[in-house]
């Protein structure tokens, strides 16, 4: 075999060799497409029925919500009739959800500052849940994460200056200058940043009282 033969050889060798990879690709999809149609698909009645639940659901949380039972509306949104429900789906699931961390503060971890004692752990998700209320992370009018509307971020705010402000300065030690000395590493690029609020939490909690 001359030198031209083997060039052409190894050419014909290697383009086999790429079409064989390329149908092997085409196939892995398509076998995950089916795979995956087998566990997603919904039958029409399926899908009906769980419109009807979600409906039915999101209409006691409303009724909670319009009582002003934001402590209700919580705990039926993280209770176990919620679990086979899309709660994300919910207009007010994120008031819900700092709803939740205010009453951990109030609930939890209040309690265990008035026991004279709090772990590093728990100081870190105090921290965090504090410091999130101060640069209202709820408020997406503030290019933050939040995605509430101006009736919650209403009612989070009241609780931010009524209760929230107070436990920062007065029960952690923070002062307004400590807050605006470190928000541009806690909000850098508008995304809130736990890993250097837990930086604080660590440098300060023992202070915590």
């Amino acid at each position: 075999m001359n030198l031209n033969e083997q060039k052409k050889t190894a050419l014909i060798t290697y383009l086999i060799l790429i079409v064989a990879i390329v149908l092997l690709f085409f196939a892995y999809i398509a076998i995950a497409n089916i795979i995956g149609n087998s566990f997603d698909e919904s039958t029409p009645e399926e899908t009906e029925a769980e419109i009807a639940a979600e409906r039915e659901f999101f209409a006691k949380l409303d009724e909670m919500y319009f009582a002003g039972d934001y402590e209700g509306l919580v705990g039926l949104i993280y209770s176990s009739e919620a679990e086979k429900i899309n709660v994300r789906n919910y207009e007010h699931y994120d008031l819900a959800e700092f709803y939740r961390d205010y009453l951990k503060i109030k609930d939890y971890y209040i309690p265990m500052l008035d026991s004279g004692s709090i772990s590093g752990i728990d100081a870190r998700e105090m921290t965090s849940i504090v410091f999130s209320f101060y640069y209202r992370c709820y408020d997406n009018t503030m290019g933050v994460t939040g995605n509430s509307s101006r009736d919650d971020i209403k009612i989070l705010d009241d609780i931010r200056d009524t209760y929230i402000l107070e436990i920062l300065s007065d029960r952690m030690g923070y002062t307004v200058d400590d807050m605006e000395a470190c928000r541009n590493e806690i909000m850098k690029g508008n995304f809130f940043h736990s890993d250097a609020v837990y930086k604080y939490s660590d440098k300060y909690y023992e202070r915590y009282r």
